[in-house]
């Protein structure tokens, strides 16, 4: 028992093993904003290619226990369930062939002017690009089950927490030079320009603005525990408020220089849902991190300098995001999406069971545009992730899709409850799924592979270090697993 408890306290450095196959997720991570977020065929397909290869590999390197109790933690068991009906139902979409009236119409119509009674119809109305959708979800998948068997050790937990602070510094430091000194050019990398608005090595602001958020959350999280000690000492505000400063500006300059860059660059995105959900997600982790009874009498002193910081950054570079910010139900791009929801929705009412194939919205919604869209306007996304996903889907299905991802928000926030030390890592999975849920209403970053990829890393090792240190179940490698 003793041996136990002395394991519960100081976690095993990680196996040879475990260091080589964390080195590569990290530089999986790292690589995969810089061709537009991977939001491209190829990019794309390298991408689901590594990950795929690097959890074969990690597999067979018998990493990976047989015994089916450690291969899958009871909690785990629903969301992994609903997953697995929802990518049994996308296969099923694309590659299974139907009678004709089962189908989508489209496959009928062809059909006909073909002149081949005997096409086969799908409920996808575009079966590559349904498998190609499935491809990337998988590889998701794939990331945040690395994650979250590595993550089992708490070394490498707060590992990742400290390469996603560094992975939001590079491409942040990126971004300022693609926007003040090499205008639309960088290392022959071609940066479009989005008027004027920050957004590193992505297509669009949006996504920059959601990627550098999860940055910004983790980088925070990592500051508040390494402050945490000084909080929970009993000593009076001002003096409490003196040493914070004294640490953050002082003995955490390097970190707290990256956390300001993040947040620099998370507002010149002018990304209005982007930052107005990355500060929601913001003070719901420090609210998260300070509901302590100990720390009750301290935390006037972490709110006021965090308050004043965001303060003086938005002076500083919040101009152009405030004035985004008045114009909210303003302009063509607002028109646009209130028809892009309306013609969604009619696409839901007429496809509501089956779904038109996962992947498949910018070739089924044609059939279901308004009059006041113009032909020659390209719609790719629906600008909201849980309607594109209920319209390709059906009802049922993405409503499972979306229960497996609240399944794990609510394992990581019954861990911020659950854990006393290193609580920081479950409540980044509860701000992490906030900032995505929120900016998913009014924005498809999720869509884009470099966020998904980053999002799911972290659920990883937020929902692998969200049981109470008395759950953990002793492990052949001599460490404490969760």
């Amino acid at each position: 028992m003793q041996e136990l408890n002395a394991a519960r306290k100081r976690p095993t450095n990680p196996s040879h093993r475990e260091k080589v196959a964390f080195s590569f997720l990290l530089a999986l991570l790292f690589l995969a904003p810089w061709d537009y977020g991977s939001n491209r065929p190829l990019s794309s397909a390298l991408l689901a290619l590594a990950s795929a290869v690097l959890i074969l590999g990690y597999v067979s390197s018998g990493a990976v226990n047989s015994t089916a109790k450690e291969a899958l933690r009871s909690d785990l068991k629903l969301p992994f369930f609903l997953f697995a009906i929802v990518t049994f139902w996308i296969t099923f979409q694309a590659l299974v062939p139907l009678p004709r009236s089962w189908g989508d119409p489209i496959w009928a119509i062809a059909a006909e002017h073909l002149g081949m009674p005997r096409v086969p119809s799908h409920i996808s109305i575009a079966p590559p690009a349904t498998m190609s959708a499935l491809m990337r979800l998988l590889t998701y998948f794939s990331v945040f089950w690395l994650s979250f068997r590595l993550s089992e050790n708490a070394v490498i937990a707060r590992r990742s927490v400290a390469a996603i602070l560094l992975l939001g510094a590079i491409y942040s430091i990126i971004g300022f030079i693609t926007h003040f000194c090499a205008g639309s050019q960088f290392l022959s990398f071609q940066v479009p320009l989005d008027g004027g608005s920050l957004k590193s090595t992505f297509a669009n602001r949006n996504h920059f603005a959601t990627f550098v958020g999860l940055c910004l959350l983790c980088g925070t999280a990592q500051m508040f525990h390494k402050l945490q000690p000084l909080i929970e000492q009993r000593r009076t505000r001002s003096q409490t408020f003196a040493l914070l400063i004294e640490h953050v500006f002082v003995a955490r300059r390097w970190e707290t220089g990256a956390i300001l860059l993040m947040l620099l660059a998370l507002f010149l995105t002018t990304s209005r849902g982007g930052v107005l959900a990355s500060l929601f997600a913001l003070f719901a982790l420090i609210f998260l991190l300070s509901r302590n009874k100990t720390q009750k009498q301290n935390s006037l002193s972490v709110w006021t300098p965090l308050l004043g910081i965001l303060l003086a950054v938005l002076i500083a570079a919040g101009g152009s995001f405030l004035g985004r910010l008045g114009q909210v139900g303003e302009g063509e791009s607002t028109t646009l999406r209130a028809s892009i929801y309306n013609s969604t929705v009619n696409g839901i009412l007429s496809a509501a069971w089956q779904g038109v194939g996962f992947g498949s919205f910018e070739d089924a919604y044609p059939a279901y545009k308004q009059d006041d869209i113009s032909p020659m306007t390209r719609v790719g996304y629906a600008h909201n992730t849980y309607l594109e996903s209920t319209f390709e889907l059906g009802v049922p299905v993405a409503f499972l899709l979306h229960l497996s991802l609240a399944t794990l928000f609510f394992i990581c926030w019954r861990g911020t409850f659950r854990r006393r030390r290193m609580k920081y890592l479950p409540a980044l999975g509860v701000a992490t799924t906030l900032l995505v849920a929120l900016h998913s209403l009014v924005d498809f970053s999720l869509e884009i592979p470099a966020v998904s990829v980053l999002y799911a890393f972290i659920m990883g090792f937020a929902a692998a270090q969200s049981r109470s240190p008395d759950a953990r179940v002793p492990s052949r490698t001599g460490y404490a697993r969760f």
